[in-house]
């Protein structure tokens, strides 16, 4: 396993493809009522029509209490109206509503493949609190296929450590979802990512069998207190699928 430095044509490729698509989660500190970068995130579901997105990241030491603001690179920053975790607490993962959009996220495509070992990846996250620009990371995929001691399967890869890349969505070469890191080794080059089966499972967890954000939002707006957007979701036929899974 090596890092790896991409030619930056590809670099740049990737992360245009991608970047209104991967977002930095903060929350406000209670006492100073500063904002602090924890993670990123990645966009699963965009609906135009309702001006609103669906963004999922790790929910690990997230505060449901606190105020919570998903950033994109365009510097756009909204307060997430619904932060919502699998009811039996079993999936890793949380998802967000983001309204009021004026402009349109990226929805992030996921790979019809696994990622194996010795596939170069990259990697994308918030370099620093002060900035909203997405650096981007290359480095190659180690041990794929392992499973951590909580059950998990997920792979090893080791793009850059200078990151807030907790929940941050991993890509391979074409611009594809192929993992989505949740630990890292303190001060090394080394990520752990669970991996599409993984992901499968825990969305399966948060959204249902069917795996259907669309609906996962319709039926959580409706209990959000806003009744203006409650009417709209209620209003929106639910026939399309919304999920990003190939």
């Amino acid at each position: 396993m090596a890092i790896l430095s991409l030619p930056k044509d590809c670099l740049d490729r990737i992360k245009e493809d991608v970047s209104l698509g991967v977002v930095s989660i903060w929350q406000a500190n209670d006492i100073t009522g500063s904002k602090e970068c924890l993670r990123s995130g990645f966009v699963v579901m965009c609906e135009l029509e309702l001006d609103m997105c669906l963004v999922l990241t790790l929910g690990k030491d997230l505060d449901n209490s606190r105020k919570t603001f998903v950033r994109f690179e365009n510097g756009e920053c909204f307060e997430a109206f619904g932060m919502f975790t699998d009811t039996n607490k079993k999936s890793n993962l949380v998802a967000m509503q983001v309204a009021g959009l004026s402009f349109e996220p990226k929805m992030i495509i996921f790979s019809e493949h696994e990622a194996k070992q010795c596939d170069e990846v990259v990697h994308l996250g918030c370099l620093s609190e002060e900035s909203a620009k997405l650096n981007i990371s290359s480095g190659s995929i180690g041990i794929a296929g392992h499973r951590n001691k909580k059950g998990c399967t997920g792979f090893s890869h080791c793009c850059s450590e200078k990151l807030h890349l907790l929940g941050g969505p991993v890509f391979n070469l074409y611009s594809k979802l192929v993992g989505v890191n949740y630990s890292q080794l303190k001060g090394k080059n080394l990520f752990f990512a669970m991996d599409l089966t993984q992901l499968r499972k825990d969305m399966e967890m948060l959204f249902g069998k069917n795996m259907n954000p669309k609906t996962y939002m319709w039926r959580r707006g409706r209990r959000h207190n806003d009744g203006l957007i409650r009417a709209r979701l209620s209003a929106y036929s639910l026939d399309q699928s919304g999920v990003a899974l190939e």
